[in-house]
Formats: structure tokens, C-alpha cells, sequence
């Protein structure tokens, strides 16, 4: 019998000119948050990172599992963002044990509709499971999702994003934010036409 986990996804690093898209996955048990209801869970761009670093570290060493996947600046080049995400948003699924018996949230960026996204994931799903009632209608699919499960693995994702993006910037120089409007980055962009890590023409 399988045990039933509240499982949270998210991906971070969508609006970014340079880094690697980030998706994780955090799964625990329903009685998680009774041993951290002091946490202060709330949309990443609130949090100083002080308090993204604590809340990934107090939590990770009492949550249930933890999955990560990376989508590369070249995987993305004539690819578009949404296809990949979903691909790698089953991959996620995947790495847990009958996923479907667990309860799922899923925080999406895009202004997609639940259905329009779910029938996009369908397309990414193996053979085996196609026809398998996966019970999607109890899944919470939301963009920008204030629930719980979606924000710690919000934080968990931002936090690794944080950690790839001062990684690359050990290597090739300070850039910024990373954002196409940072004068910082445009100018980073402009002097390191090699950097593989620079994200080419997009297509979301």
C-alpha cells in the first residue's frame, strides 16, 4: 500500500536572459506543517534570501523526498519553454511511486486555463500511462498557487536557482539580475557571446 504524500511543484527562472530553468518537486506527509507552522511561507519575491535559505534549511532534512531538473539554456534554443517544462514536469511525477495516489499541486506561470494545461501534459505522458485514470480532477493546478505545498517548492526551486545562477557568476563575471531589462545583463550578454549559459532566441 501506498503511502499518500502531499506533493508541491514549481519551476523558476522563466523570465531570466541567462541560467538554467530550475523545476522541483517536494513531497511530505500530511502532517508536515503541524511541526512548522512558524514557518513564513509566502510568494519567493517577498522573502529576503536569508529567509529563503532558512526556510530550505530547516525543512530538508524532514521532508519526505526531493527531485530536481534543470532545463539548460541549450535544450531550450528553437524550443518552446512550456513543451519542456511539461516534459520534465512528468519526469518529476515519475520519480515518485504511483504518483497519482498522492495529492498533487502544481504552480504553473503561464495564463493557460487547468485544462489547456493538463491536456498538454497528457501529450508528455509514457505509453503505460495513458491510459491510466490518473484522477486528474483532484489535482490543483494554479497559476502563481498560494497554497502551501506549491510555496515551499517554490522556495526549494528559487533557492537552487539562486545557487546555479552565483555558480555561473563565479565563473563568467557578475551579470546582474539576469533580466532582459538590466543594463548589467545587456552588457554582460554583449562582452561573453560564448557563455553557454546565455539564453538565445526563446519561443514560450
Amino acid at each position: 500500500m501506498v503511502e499518500k504524500h502531499i506533493i508541491g511543484m514549481s519551476f523558476k527562472g522563466h523570465e531570466l536572459k541567462v541560467g538554467p530553468i530550475i523545476g522541483t518537486l517536494v513531497a511530505y506527509k500530511p502532517d508536515f506543517f503541524r511541526k512548522f507552522s512558524f514557518l513564513k511561507l509566502m510568494p519567493v519575491d517577498k522573502l529576503t534570501i536569508p529567509e529563503l535559505n532558512k526556510i530550505v534549511e530547516i525543512t530538508q532534512r524532514h521532508i519526505s523526498d526531493f527531485q530536481i531538473v534543470r532545463i539548460e539554456p541549450i535544450d531550450m534554443k528553437d524550443k518552446k519553454i512550456f513543451d519542456l517544462e511539461q516534459k520534465r514536469t512528468v519526469e518529476l511525477l515519475n520519480s515518485q511511486f504511483q504518483f497519482w495516489k498522492h495529492k498533487i499541486n502544481i504552480n504553473i506561470t503561464y495564463d493557460i486555463s487547468r485544462s489547456e494545461y493538463i491536456e498538454g501534459l497528457k501529450a508528455h505522458l509514457p505509453h503505460n500511462l495513458k491510459q491510466k485514470d490518473l484522477k486528474f480532477d483532484k489535482w490543483i493546478i494554479a497559476n502563481n498557487s498560494p497554497k502551501k505545498p506549491c510555496l515551499l517548492a517554490d522556495c526549494y526551486a528559487q533557492y537552487l536557482l539562486n545557487i546555479a545562477l552565483n555558480d555561473i557568476k563565479g565563473v563568467w563575471g557578475d551579470f546582474g539580475s539576469g533580466l532582459e531589462a538590466d543594463s548589467k545583463t545587456q552588457e554582460f550578454i554583449k562582452l561573453n557571446p560564448r557563455c553557454p549559459s546565455i539564453r538565445g532566441r526563446e519561443y514560450i
